[in-house]
């Protein structure tokens, strides 16, 4: 072959592989654009979902006006009213049991353990405050070793009076399953009074004890009431799913009340 064949074939592969090259290139540089662009509308949207989600944490200490939580509160509906072109939903995450937090003696009680074995998921909970008065020996053992002390004082707002059952959203054979648990005479006759004044939507948080006929101070008042104490909100905005676990938290340690929201947990599904 000639000098100047070894010479063309030389420039025809540097050619090729120059080619290559720049398409290498190419493809490199339109994935990284590609890539960049997709990292910026994702953060976006996700700048978008939080937006809303600052604004509804704002909108959600309205709650704390209601003296109740239930499908006709004023503020709740507010709420979601305000929020509806993001398809906000208020569920109540608490009113059930939970046992990691509730004293033994009531969740291995015999109608308290078969509720749950029955209903499962339907009467249980994840979320909740530890109740100051029926609190699990090993939530407590454990709380102990944590902070040094079990002073319900010094451990607000972790532990507190704030109802473990808001009846308005709790299950009707739950909360007869704990009267009896707790020691409530004639539970039957006494959960179909508050039963039906749940239904009626009449119930006031004053009226719980005399119904019980138990007094106003009684520890048994920790495990009901008519305020919800976990919340999971649930909305969509900029393409994104949204999820919000919201914490009641009272004004000390033995209110019924709640006198803010927390945002405690967040979650974004694109």
């Amino acid at each position: 072959m000639s000098q100047d064949g070894y010479s063309s074939a030389g420039a025809l592969a540097a050619v090729i592989l120059l080619s290559l090259g720049i398409m290498g290139i190419a493809f490199f540089t339109g994935s990284l654009l590609k890539f960049t662009d997709t990292y910026r509308r994702h953060y976006k949207r996700q700048d978008a979902a939080l937006e809303v989600l600052e604004r509804l944490t704002e909108s959600m200490q309205e709650l704390a006006g209601d003296e109740c939580d239930n499908e006709q509160s004023l503020n709740r509906n507010d709420v979601l009213d305000a929020y509806s072109g993001y398809g906000l939903a208020l569920e109540d995450v608490s009113s059930g049991i939970n046992g990691l937090f509730l004293a033994e003696s009531v969740v291995s009680d015999p109608g308290v353990a078969g509720l749950i074995e029955l209903k499962g998921d339907d009467v249980l909970s994840s979320y909740g405050w530890i109740p100051m008065n029926f609190r699990s020996l090993k939530i407590s053992d454990a709380v102990q070793s944590s902070f040094g002390t079990s002073d319900a004082a010094a451990l607000f707002p972790l532990v507190n009076r704030f109802p473990v059952l808001n009846l308005f959203y709790a299950d009707a054979d739950l909360i007869a399953v704990l009267l009896k648990a707790v020691g409530v005479k004639d539970y039957e006759r006494k959960a179909g009074v508050l039963n039906m004044r749940i239904q009626s939507g009449s119930l006031s948080d004053s009226e719980i004890a005399p119904i019980l006929g138990i007094e106003a101070s009684d520890r048994i008042l920790d495990l009901f009431g008519l305020k919800t104490s976990f919340w999971r909100a649930s909305f969509s905005a900029g393409g994104c799913s949204v999820r919000a676990i919201y914490a009641a938290v009272p004004e000390d340690e033995a209110s019924r009340t709640a006198v803010r929201y927390v945002l405690i947990e967040k979650e974004l599904e694109f």
